[in-house]
C-alpha cells in the first residue's frame, strides 16, 4: 500500500461520523436506554470516535460538552439541535433539587435523567429510594434493607450509571475517589 493511500486510509479511520442516524435499528449507546439512535456526535474523549445517540441523550451530551456541541452547530450538516429532546428528563445535576420531600436526600442523577433519591428507614428498616423527573413525579421506587443501602447505590452506580452523584454520598460511598 502505498504512504499516500495509507495516509487516507488512516485519516478515514481518525474522523468520526457525525450526522443523522439513517438506520432505525441502531440504538442508543448507553446500555441501559432502550430508546433509537437519532444522531450521532464525535466521542468528546476518544480520537476518531462516534456515539449514536437517542434524543434524551443527545440533549444530555448537549449540556455536558458546549464547546463540542458549538463546533457540531457551526459545520455543515444537519443542525443537532432539531433531533435532541431532554422531554420530562433532567440534563443538568444543579437542576435536580436536594429533597423533594421532607426526610428525602438526593444520591444523584442517574444516566436515564431521573433524580435518584432515598429516605430514612421506616420502622421495618427499610429505606426507600426513589426516581423522579423534571416535573418531580415519581417514576419509580425501590424499598432496601438499612444493611444493604451501600450495595444498592454500588448496584445503582455500576449497572445503571450517574452523570453526577451528590457530593455527599460520593464522598461516604468512595472516599478520595475523584468525581
Amino acid at each position: 500500500m502505498s504512504s499516500e493511500r495509507f495516509r487516507r486510509s488512516v485519516a478515514t479511520q481518525l474522523t468520526p461520523y457525525v450526522g443523522v442516524v439513517e438506520d432505525d435499528d441502531t440504538d442508543c449507546h448507553i446500555g441501559v436506554c432502550d430508546e433509537a439512535a437519532v444522531y450521532s456526535v464525535p466521542h468528546p474523549s476518544s480520537f476518531g470516535g462516534d456515539l449514536a445517540k437517542c434524543p434524551f441523550h443527545l440533549a444530555l451530551f448537549k449540556d455536558q460538552n458546549p464547546k463540542l456541541w458549538r463546533k457540531i452547530r457551526s459545520v455543515d450538516i444537519p443542525d443537532p439541535q432539531f433531533y435532541n429532546d431532554r422531554g420530562d428528563r433532567f440534563t443538568n445535576f444543579e437542576d435536580v433539587p436536594e429533597q423533594v420531600r421532607e426526610d428525602q436526600y438526593r444520591v444523584g442523577l442517574d444516566v436515564l435523567g431521573f433524580a435518584i433519591y432515598h429516605g430514612d428507614p421506616d420502622d421495618e428498616g427499610l429505606v426507600m429510594f426513589e426516581a423522579v423527573d423534571r416535573r418531580l413525579e415519581t417514576r419509580s421506587t425501590k424499598q432496601i434493607p438499612v444493611g444493604r443501602v451501600g450495595e444498592f447505590i454500588d448496584h445503582l452506580r455500576l449497572n445503571r450509571g450517574f452523570v453526577r452523584m451528590d457530593p455527599e454520598v460520593r464522598e461516604k460511598m468512595y472516599p478520595g475517589e475523584p468525581r
